[in-house]
């Protein structure tokens, strides 16, 4: 009998051993999470603070109001304990002070204090929420719980769906696959449509470029559902919502010497591409020298902008700076000259490089380079004695001219 209780016991751990890939795929736990803006006094000056929270983990940061590039970002993480936060607060990497507080639907109230406890300020911030707020309270579905802080570059949990709640009654769970790399990504509110309310977006992953994947869900108030954005929203990566001129903005990457920007617009229930821009080299002569700086367009006021533009008619100074990304002209590839048009709407003024032939040497053809120089545009044509190989024999420029 000892001999048969033995075999019948190794059995059931063989066959557990074989389903336990089959039991942890299948588990799952779910855990509430937020992303908050508020605003308010500290010690009676104005600020301006950024949290999220991941179960019992709050993370953020907050600046001194007005906020903007130039102003220096203090870092706060913490947990929730007893329903009160304590959070520390850091400037690269030194503690500079701690929070406690408690929230409200509205409001987080409590005090601020240096790290020897020596000093104390209150903390009074009111919640910033978004025109036609639902009320609504997420969770996430996930096969584990988050860790409890991501400054190890943990493996975070995938997501498998997100679970929207409201005032404890599940009213929708929307089906997701997302993966975080160094955190977990957390649910977005964003109007992308720009009807007046607020839709719900998560990433899917992060690769190598800049072109993150997001799924979206728009808003139906008829439905008071949210249901899933048209595919040609959903193919966009990483989009910017520009409320002001209600355009989709997208900057992508190719590879090392790839950029762009995609500026998309709603056409009935689709979104169209209504303006792109790619980078390239900007041929210029710094004095006398020749150069090509690489060009990424940028965005501003609702349209595509380039360092070289038109005002009545008038060539705009650039002015080149240390931080510009150029280099001696030593290829023609990517090389052109842009000049941003006077009107939005109106193309770009594209001017590519000519080919002239050499008259010391006919059978060689070579580029007449549009250089940009002290405000103007100057065609210049540039000879192997001048940059190595530049030009082409009579066999590549037939090569070249017919592919």
């Amino acid at each position: 009998m000892t001999g048969l209780r033995h075999l019948f016991w190794l059995r059931v751990i063989f066959i557990a051993v074989l389903l336990m890939p089959f039991l942890n795929a299948s588990a799952s736990v779910e855990f509430p999470v937020w992303q908050r803006t508020y605003a308010g006094t500290l010690a009676g000056k104005a600020v301006e603070v950024s949290l999220k929270r991941t179960d019992n983990n709050l993370s953020g940061h907050y600046c001194y109001a007005p906020c903007n590039s130039r102003k220096s970002v203090l870092l706060l993480s913490g947990t929730l304990s007893d329903n009160a936060y304590e959070l520390e607060e850091k400037s690269a990497d030194k503690l500079t002070g701690r929070w406690k507080f408690i929230l409200t639907d509205k409001e987080l109230r409590g005090s601020w204090s240096t790290p020897d406890n020596k000093r104390t300020y209150p903390i009074s911030l009111s919640q910033q929420k978004a025109k036609n707020d639902y009320g609504i309270e997420l969770s996430l579905v996930a096969d584990a719980m988050p860790p409890a802080s991501d400054e190890q570059c943990s493996d975070p949990p995938s997501v498998s769906a997100i679970k929207l709640y409201k005032k404890g009654v599940l009213l929708q769970e929307l089906a997701t696959e997302s993966t975080g790399t160094c955190g977990m990504f957390l649910p977005e509110w964003r109007d992308v449509n720009f009807d007046g309310y607020p839709d719900l977006a998560i990433a899917q992953f992060l690769p190598a470029g800049p072109n993150i994947p997001m799924q979206t869900w728009l808003y139906d108030p008829q439905q008071q559902r949210f249901i899933d954005a048209p595919d040609s929203y959903q193919e966009i990566t990483s989009p910017d919502v520009d409320e002001e001129y209600q355009h989709i903005v997208s900057f992508w990457r190719g590879s090392c010497c790839s950029h762009g920007i995609n500026v998309y617009r709603w056409q009935g229930n689709d979104m169209v591409l209504a303006e792109e821009g790619t980078s390239y080299m900007q041929p210029v002569l710094v004095q006398g020298k020749m150069q090509t700086c690489y060009v990424i367009p940028g965005y501003e006021e609702g349209r595509i902008t380039y360092p070289l533009r038109r005002q009545r008619g008038e060539l705009i100074p650039w002015k080149i700076s240390k931080e510009d990304d150029c280099e001696p002209l030593t290829s023609l590839e990517q090389v052109q000259t842009v000049i941003q048009a006077d009107k939005a709407g109106d193309k770009p003024e594209i001017i590519p490089v000519a080919w002239r032939t050499d008259k010391a040497h006919p059978e060689i053809h070579c580029p007449v380079v549009p250089f940009f120089d002290d405000g103007k545009i100057v065609p210049r044509l540039v000879t192997n004695d001048e940059v190595k190989d530049i030009c082409m024999g009579a066999e590549d420029w037939m090569s070249f001219n017919n592919p």
